[in-house]
């Protein structure tokens, strides 16, 4: 069995799903750089057991690139740097860089490399050097290609569902009847700059006649709503935060799903609103949007930090006729059907088996 050295920031349920299912047919060792859960509820962060070999790196920022070297310099058939914006991990890439230790680095998407700041110009540079690059999306490997040239890229869809999960939610979709307005909007995410809810919450105050539901903001829900009562918004209900089980009867239920991303690589909410049918309106800024509806539906992706343009992209949604959102539903189903861990496993068991 290949023997695959994974470095990772921290631990999170859809990437443990995927390194206990890539465990089974690899000796896996993944190193953590924390093993605290940040802005993530605890109880989701020990949602999924860690079956597989792991280490946490302890101690200080150098006392951690220290630890991490010495697991580098050790024989591994394949090294995976996780994450292109981790100090931690960058130092490692460089490390690897000077020595000609070959890697690999995987992008989870779009990671917006184009234009001439010295931020898109050190990104580049830094993603430069690895021996092949795992990339979720098709999108964001024609991205990377623009930005870095022509590279070795294996591109995997990114998923937090099983083809099991997959085929249970298409089973039980959002059922569009009744009319667009006489259900809720749906937003899922963190309230976090890159996430975009304050544009979302424009967009709310532009439609009154529509009900939205913000879920997800949790720790900063507070933050969240004292931002709503500022604009003095109506229409908007904030629930801190649900586990999956909880949140997916929201899928369902919903009219629609907006997602305001300004930047994020993917956005795997738009994997769990799609495997349902339900439609998607988002943004140009996340990897997983612009993958899922950039060929065929272009009009539901809003410019990114652009409340008209959101409130335009949600309108044209709403003016579309009951055929035509059938269609999109259906569309997002069978889309989502190639989206899942196991097919995500297959192609990096392809890539390296090419090493």
């Amino acid at each position: 069995m290949k023997k695959i050295l994974y470095i990772t920031n921290e631990v999170v349920p859809y990437r443990t799903r995927f390194f206990n299912l890539l465990s089974k047919s690899c000796d896996l060792k993944v190193v953590y750089q924390t093993d605290k859960t940040g802005l993530r509820n605890s109880t989701w962060r020990h949602s999924v057991e860690l079956n597989f070999k792991h280490i946490f790196l302890k101690g200080s920022f150098i006392s951690s690139i220290i630890q991490l070297i010495s697991l580098l310099s050790k024989k591994w058939d394949v090294r995976i740097i996780g994450c292109l914006n981790e100090k931690v991990e960058i130092l490692a890439m460089l490390y690897l860089r000077l020595f000609h230790i070959p890697y690999y680095l995987n992008l989870d998407g779009e990671t917006f490399f184009e234009g001439d700041s010295l931020k898109a110009k050190l990104k580049r540079f830094i993603a430069k050097g690895a021996k092949k690059y795992l990339v979720a999306g098709n999108e964001a490997a024609k991205n990377l290609r623009k930005a870095i040239g022509n590279i070795d890229i294996q591109v995997y869809n990114f998923s937090s569902l099983s083809e099991q999960e997959l085929i249970s939610h298409r089973h039980s979709p959002c059922i569009l009847t009744g009319g667009s307005n006489t259900r809720y909007t749906l937003v899922v995410g963190a309230f976090l700059p890159y996430k975009g809810l304050d544009i979302a919450l424009e967009a709310a105050k532009m439609l009154p006649d529509i009900q939205f539901k913000f879920i997800g903001a949790n720790k900063q829900a507070g933050d969240l709503k004292a931002l709503r009562d500022s604009l003095d918004i109506h229409n908007v209900e904030i629930i801190p935060f649900l586990q999956s089980e909880e949140l997916y009867k929201y899928y369902q239920n919903c009219s629609f799903f907006v997602l305001p991303s300004r930047q994020e690589c993917w956005g795997l909410v738009v994997n769990e609103a799609a495997s349902y049918g339900t439609p998607i309106i988002s943004t140009w800024g996340s990897g997983a949007a612009v993958e899922f509806l950039a060929d065929k539906y272009p009009q539901y992706l809003a410019k990114s930090g652009d409340t008209q343009s959101l409130k335009d992209a949600i309108t044209c949604y709403l003016k579309s006729s009951d055929a035509e959102k059938n269609d999109y539903s259906k569309y997002l189903i069978e889309k989502s059907k190639n989206y899942s861990i196991e097919e995500s496993v297959r192609r990096h068991l392809d890539a390296f088996e090419s090493c």
